[in-house]
């Protein structure tokens, strides 16, 4: 399994360290980096950290609160009901 520096994340994910970091931090996505042992303060991101990351900017870009998008990163199948919802939302004012 590929691992991911924080660099390498940020860089993939179009946004800044600091975002990353406090995406992981503060809960929004489950899993967090772990440190691998001998290392000071690297921090290794793996696949999934990395496609969990995606889908949750790609969410909140496509204009989910934060508070939402956290419940879709273990089941996406909710993300097709609520994209629906948010559509005809969103089609109803044009």
């Amino acid at each position: 399994m590929k691992q991911y520096s924080l660099q390498e994340v940020a860089d993939a994910i179009g946004v800044s360290r600091e975002c990353v970091k406090a995406w992981m931090y503060k809960g929004y996505i489950k899993r967090g980096a772990w440190h691998p042992p001998g290392a000071r303060k690297a921090a290794v991101y793996s696949e999934k950290d990395l496609a969990d990351l995606k889908l949750f900017k790609a969410l909140m870009n496509f204009g989910f609160k934060i508070g939402s998008v956290a419940k879709y990163i273990d089941k996406p199948y909710y993300i097709i009901g609520d994209l629906n919802k948010l559509l005809l939302k969103h089609t109803n004012r044009l």
